[in-house]
């Protein structure tokens, strides 16, 4: 794995750190409130912190791409939507400044994935010591997604649970908002075209990402997937004509058995979907928009994320 090693330097060479705090973000404590932040980062003499609080007018990507010159590192605090603007913000000002991540939104996917999902202190800890590792993120047309890119059954749970319920409720609230659309689950034909094979497929479920986790739904291992090879993951779930096979696909998900027939997980850098009909797509848990033709390819070693010593 790519690894960076930056030089921590004491007294007038301090790293200049945009933080930037999404104060709505996951369940809302005192741990969300600035002067928390703010003391826990000032006990790290080498950080000079500087906070950027999110709202509805300005996003994480419009902070990052207005005065990312003045700094030589991010912390994002917040939820996977969070780092995907703060990553996106990189991307259209091609910068590469390495990124902390204190995660405290619903899922947090990313830092299960990046072994990040720590106490406060401890992500701060490992911030501080600064091994920052570049791995892959995807590109969705012209957008950019840090861990997945999702159609189909449980997808929309994350865009359509409102965050009040998401506060209150936490991760249960996903299970919840899923119970209430298991009736509705549909069938979604799509055309499948990677380098020059093309699939007609019908699916319930479909995603390409870089990622251990997804949303509790799939679970993969160290052999199944890799986090900086050039290639993201795409997996389906093919639509269950009866309920046998519904019955079947649920057992191979809970046992993660990823060889079953109705389940398909192939590496690819680049793959087209198109549908005849908007497909409602999720990247990395946020709205990403109806559509009817949807490119998407890896950027290889793109995103500098610090994490824990290997």
């Amino acid at each position: 794995m790519p690894v960076i090693f930056i030089m921590i330097v004491v007294g007038e060479n301090m790293l200049q750190t945009m933080v930037i705090l999404n104060p709505n973000a996951g369940r809302l404590t005192k741990k969300n409130r600035l002067a928390y932040y703010y003391q826990l980062i000032s006990e790290y003499e080498h950080i000079e912190p500087h906070f950027f609080l999110t709202s509805e007018k300005t996003n994480a990507e419009e902070i990052v791409k207005k005065y990312h010159e003045d700094f030589d590192m991010i912390i994002a605090i917040g939820g996977d939507g969070t780092l995907n603007r703060v990553i996106t913000g990189m991307m259209k000002t091609n910068i590469q400044l390495p990124i902390g991540y204190i995660p405290t939104g619903t899922t947090n996917d990313f830092a299960r994935t990046h072994n990040i999902l720590v106490s406060q202190k401890n992500a701060l800890s490992i911030i501080n010591q600064h091994e920052v590792s570049l791995v892959d993120i995807g590109q969705f047309n012209d957008q950019y997604f840090s861990y997945v890119a999702a159609f189909g059954a449980y997808t929309s749970v994350a865009i359509k649970t409102s965050q009040k319920l998401k506060n209150m409720l936490g991760y249960y609230a996903y299970i919840l908002t899923s119970f209430s659309h298991l009736h509705t689950l549909k069938n979604y034909a799509i055309t499948i075209e990677i380098n020059n094979e093309i699939m007609h497929e019908e699916v319930i479920f479909f995603a390409v990402a870089n990622a251990r986790s997804i949303g509790g739904l799939l679970n993969f291992t160290f052999d199944q997937v890799s986090l900086d090879d050039g290639y993201l993951d795409m997996v389906y779930i093919r639509y269950p004509h009866n309920p046998k096979d519904l019955v079947e696909t649920l057992r191979a998900l809970r046992k993660r058995d990823y060889n079953h027939p109705s389940i398909v997980l192939k590496h690819v850098d680049k793959v087209k979907i198109t549908s005849q009909t908007p497909l409602l797509w999720s990247v990395d848990g946020e709205d990403g928009g109806d559509n009817y033709e949807v490119e998407i390819s890896t950027l290889k070693n793109k995103l500098p994320i610090i994490k824990p010593k290997q």
